[in-house]
C-alpha cells in the first residue's frame, strides 16, 4: 500500500499515526504542495491524504483511512473511529490561531512539501487569506495568539483520556496532529501533559517532530 500525504497536514497525520503505531508495511509518500498531477491522476482532485491499495483501489477521507488501517492487523489502536462533535468544535474554534502560528514554521523548517517557490507561494497565499493578515505579522501578534492557544490546550487536555499503552480515541488522534505542529513554534508555552502525550506517540509511531527555529 501507498499513503500519499503532506507532512504538515493534520488530516494526513490521522492515517500516518495509526499506520505508524501499528507498524504496518506501508509506503508513505510526501507530495510536493505544487504537485497536482499525482493526486488528480489517482483520485481526480488535488487533496491529501489518500491511500492506494495493492489492488490499485484508492481510498480517501482521513478518519476513514485511519479506521481502515486499524483493521489491517489484529491488534487495534483505536477505541473510536469517528471524531466527536465537541472535538471538531474545539478544532474549528481555534484553527485560525493554530494556523497563524504554525504556517510560518512550515515554510521555514524542512517540511518536504515546501521546497520551492511553486510550493510555498500558493500555500502562503491561502493561509494568509484564512487568518486575515500576512504571515510576517505573526511575531507582532504572538502574545495574542499565545493566549488563544493556551485556551486551546486547556480545553484539549480534557480529551486526553487514554492511558499509556492503550487504544486511542479518534479525538486524540486528531489532536495529536495539532499538538505536533504547534511543537515547532518558537517560544510557545506548551503544557507538560501535552508535551508528554505528543512526544510519546511520535516516538512510538516513528514520526518526526521538527526543531523550533529561534525568532
Amino acid at each position: 500500500m501507498k499513503l500519499f500525504v503532506y507532512d504538515h497536514c493534520p488530516f494526513s497525520m490521522r492515517p500516518r499515526l495509526v499506520a505508524g503505531l501499528k507498524g504496518l508495511s506501508i509506503e508513505t509518500i510526501i507530495l510536493p504542495f505544487s504537485d497536482h498531477d499525482t493526486p488528480i491522476g489517482y483520485i481526480g482532485k488535488k487533496i491529501c491524504p489518500f491511500l492506494v491499495l495493492n489492488s490499485g483501489e484508492t481510498k480517501t477521507e482521513s478518519t476513514q483511512l485511519a479506521a481502515y488501517l486499524d483493521t489491517c492487523s489484529t491488534q487495534q489502536v483505536l477505541s473510536t473511529t469517528t471524531l466527536s462533535t465537541n472535538c471538531q468544535t474545539l478544532i474549528t474554534t481555534y484553527l485560525k490561531p493554530i494556523v497563524a502560528l504554525t504556517a510560518p514554521q512550515f515554510i521555514s523548517l524542512p517540511y518536504k512539501e515546501f521546497q520551492t517557490p511553486a510550493d510555498i507561494t500558493p500555500f502562503q497565499t491561502r493561509e494568509e487569506t484564512f487568518i486575515g493578515h500576512p504571515l510576517t505579522q505573526t511575531i507582532s501578534k504572538f502574545d495574542h495568539y499565545q493566549t488563544l492557544i493556551t485556551q486551546f490546550f486547556t480545553n484539549a487536555q480534557l480529551f486526553l483520556q487514554s492511558k499509556p499503552n492503550t487504544t486511542l480515541t479518534m479525538d486524540e488522534v486528531a489532536l495529536f496532529a495539532f499538538f505536533r505542529n504547534l511543537s515547532c513554534v518558537p517560544n510557545l508555552t506548551i503544557p507538560t501533559t501535552i508535551q508528554s502525550f505528543t512526544t510519546t506517540l511520535a516516538s512510538k509511531a516513528h514520526i518526526n517532530i521538527y526543531t523550533k527555529l529561534p525568532n
